[in-house]
């Protein structure tokens, strides 16, 4: 007989694990996976806390090279604004178009006029130095120039009228004539010659304290250095202009041109009005002369055709009086120079 088989436990039986394991390995789990979610909020909070680190350090940066390019800006505009400094001419003042510049053409033209005339006319040189005044005036009334105001920081420091300054323009103007006047009577030869420098001298004089009115009207000479008012008389100034006269005037005409300087320049003016050509200078028998200034030159001839000095070749000497005397052309010829001497 054959037994029956047995089904071995072991081996036929599906096998457990005992409920302890089970247990052991559901917590081994739990563990291991709150330790991966504490690495991963780890790495999270680190991450987040590496990236607000970077944006704090750009932020730093950007604003560190903002701040750089403000400060550089800065640096350029100071200096760009020391190199630029304050401008070289200040604004002026607004064109007087119509006044001045219709001033400054009437004067102009006529002056153009008188010059391209065909020929010389005895009073052309002082008239032509009226319409030359006339238009230096208008320029510089169309320039603005008597219209300055108290702005931007400029003081003026004073003004006046022309009905203020009628009475010093008038005296001047009279006592100018007065001292022309005379010149031209010294050197018509008419008369005795101490007459003549003694009224040359005291006429200058009275152009000079008129003069001194127009200034104390205007305001540069109402007070002294001290700020204090001083007639004429008191004036430190007055006193060495007055010793000059006294040292040149008197006897300014009474002996001839000296050599070589005197007659030399008084001949290169008298050839300015004998040839009519007040810009190329011409010297007797040495031909073009250009080695000094025009001004003196200029001056000389003025003073000759203005006060009837004879500037035709060989006449300058030749007298027109009613005793026919002889011409004294050295009041005329040295007036200028003295002028500018005192």
């Amino acid at each position: 007989m054959t037994e029956p088989k047995t089904q071995d436990a072991d081996t036929d039986s599906p096998a457990k694990e005992p409920p302890a394991a089970t247990k052991e390995n559901g917590a081994a789990k739990a563990h291991a996976a709150e330790r991966l979610a504490e690495s991963a909020a780890e790495s999270a909070s680190e991450s987040e806390s590496e990236s607000a680190s970077e944006s704090a350090s750009e932020a730093e940066s950007a604003s560190v090279s903002e701040a750089e390019s403000a400060s550089a800006s800065e640096a350029g505009a100071d200096k760009e604004g020391e190199a630029k400094g304050p401008p070289l001419l200040a604004r002026g003042n607004p064109l007087r178009r119509v006044r001045g510049g219709v001033t400054a053409g009437v004067g102009g033209v006529l002056a153009f006029l008188l010059m391209s005339h065909n020929g010389q006319l005895s009073f052309g040189v002082p008239l032509g130095l009226v319409f030359v005044a006339v238009a230096a005036w208008g320029i510089m009334d169309l320039l603005g120039t008597f219209d300055d105001e108290e702005k931007d920081g400029m003081v003026v420091a004073s003004t006046t009228t022309f009905a203020a300054l009628g009475g010093p323009v008038a005296f001047t103007v009279l006592s100018f004539g007065a001292f022309a006047g005379c010149l031209w009577g010294g050197q018509g030869g008419a008369g005795p010659q101490l007459m003549w420098g003694a009224l040359v001298t005291v006429t200058f004089l009275m152009f000079v304290q008129g003069l001194f009115r127009i200034g104390q009207a205007l305001g540069p000479w109402a007070t002294d250095e001290a700020g204090k008012q001083r007639p004429l008389l008191r004036r430190h100034g007055f006193w060495v202009v007055a010793a000059g006269a006294f040292l040149y005037f008197p006897m300014m005409g009474s002996y001839s041109l000296w050599d070589p300087w005197e007659t030399h320049y008084g001949e290169v003016a008298r050839e300015i009005l004998a040839r009519d050509d007040w810009i190329s200078l011409w010297w007797a028998q040495d031909g073009w002369f250009f080695s000094k200034p025009i001004l003196n030159f200029w001056m000389q001839s003025v003073s000759m055709a203005s006060l009837g000095v004879h500037y035709q070749p060989d006449k300058m000497l030749v007298g027109d009086t009613l005793n026919d005397a002889s011409m004294h052309p050295e009041w005329v010829v040295r007036a200028p120079v003295v002028l500018l001497t005192i």
